[in-house]
């Protein structure tokens, strides 16, 4: 017992000691305006966590908000890095709206179909069964935290010939984050890309809501990527009507078009069914469907 009471009166000392030393410390620094909970205590220092990887550190999102798309283009001035199978580096440039000339020369009509906001485990399926069936290519937009989050059909796009663009990790509007926040967004999308596919780089960047900004655009071409727009929008995410979706799809169709569609960020049943309705009326047409 009494070796008990010696161990007690020795740390009650030490304890009393230890606050004199806060207290002088706090007298020393006083005339600076430091205050006392600015003192570090004894004991272990806390170091800073390490991030966690790309596929941890957001819950996968079967919904994001949605908001009409708007144009904020400027020019950009940054140019480091090379697109995917090339040692050339980029200029920064506008978005493209529609497929380059030399693609829709000829009889041939050629346009070109886009998905965003997925892949959704919901409506992706569908979407490469309908474009399969038809043997048609497309080109897929992915949002990086619905990609880590469904593995298997961004495998699965890829496996199917689908081009896979970057559509940023979080689907936020560009011009409203900073330059670091603009570079994580598509740097944290292309990776989970290439670690699930070993795609490398995409050739194309879409902006969420097609809203890009001077120093968006120069972080694109930076990380060696293309901004891609589109000249048809379908408006399907407001969920029109089935029938409203494809009656706007074959109207805006025409040589050069790209169709902007959805596969993700919310109920996509209408486009689903819509594209089931538009593909073989537009090859029916004499249209062809390739990648920008």
């Amino acid at each position: 017992m009494r070796n008990h009471d010696h161990v007690g009166r020795r740390r009650l000392v030490l304890g009393g000691l230890g606050c004199l030393g806060i207290l002088a410390a706090h007298e020393v620094l006083r005339p600076w305006g430091v205050p006392l909970s600015e003192i570090m205590l004894p004991g272990p220092i806390r170091p800073e966590p390490e991030p966690l990887p790309p596929t941890l550190t957001t819950a996968c999102q079967a919904d994001l908000d949605e908001a009409e798309a708007v144009a904020l283009v400027g020019r950009a001035t940054i140019v480091n890095r090379s697109p995917r199978g090339s040692s050339t580096p980029i200029p920064p440039h506008e978005p493209i709206f529609t497929m380059p000339a030399v693609a829709i020369t000829g009889q041939t009509r050629v346009a070109a179909l886009t998905f965003d906001d997925g892949p959704d485990a919901r409506y992706t399926p569908a979407v490469l069964q309908t474009l399969r069936r038809y043997g048609v290519r497309a080109t897929f937009c992915v949002v990086g935290t619905n990609a880590a989050c469904n593995p298997g059909l961004l495998q699965a796009i890829a496996a199917d010939g689908h081009d896979l663009a970057n559509h940023t990790w979080s689907h936020q509007e560009l011009p409203r984050l900073s330059e670091r926040e603009i570079r994580e967004e598509l740097e944290r999308t292309n990776e989970v890309i290439d670690r699930i596919t070993g795609w490398g780089v995409p050739q194309w960047c879409r902006a969420p809501y097609g809203s890009w900004d001077e120093v968006s655009l120069g972080v694109c071409a930076e990380l060696g990527m293309k901004p891609l727009g589109w000249s048809v929008d379908t408006l399907d995410w407001q969920r029109p009507g089935s029938a409203e979706i494809t009656d706007t799809m074959l109207r805006g169709t025409e040589p050069g078009a790209i169709i902007l569609c959805h596969d993700g960020g919310g109920d996509r049943s209408q486009s689903v069914d819509a594209l089931r309705a538009y593909l073989p009326e537009s090859l029916a047409a004499g249209y062809r469907f390739t990648t920008p």
